[in-house]
């Protein structure tokens, strides 16, 4: 499972990482990527432990263009859960697509535009 991008407020990475462990209580060898930097960083880390998933979280830092296909590639699932209604339709959703991840991503901004339920995402 991997997130890219800013992690910041605006960004939401915070409800992905709260979500996870009902995901691992499903799938409990789902490893969650949070490649890219920002102010939330120690945050997340901090709450991975307190939410007892920090062994299933990773943050890869930030992660150049050149490198950003072999993350996608590696992903069974991409995640974008902004919760800011200026988003626009999120770059980071159409490499996604063009490497073949399929999407989860919040339902603002120009998000469901381009990520359709039920053909390259949710």
């Amino acid at each position: 499972m991997l997130f890219f991008g800013y992690l910041s407020p605006y960004k939401s990475p915070d409800i992905l990482l709260k979500a996870f462990p009902k995901i691992l209580k499903e799938m409990p060898n789902t490893l969650l990527v949070f490649a890219g930097s920002g102010v939330m960083k120690e945050d997340l880390e901090r709450l991975s432990v307190k939410l007892g998933v920090g062994n299933n979280v990773k943050f890869s830092g930030f992660v150049g263009k050149e490198q950003r296909p072999l993350y996608y590639k590696a992903a069974d699932v991409f995640c974008l859960p902004s919760t800011m209604s200026t988003e626009s339709f999120g770059i980071v959703n159409l490499e996604a697509m063009a490497c073949g991840v399929p999407i989860v991503a919040s339902k603002i901004g120009g998000i469901p535009d381009i990520v359709k339920d039920g053909e390259n995402g949710l």
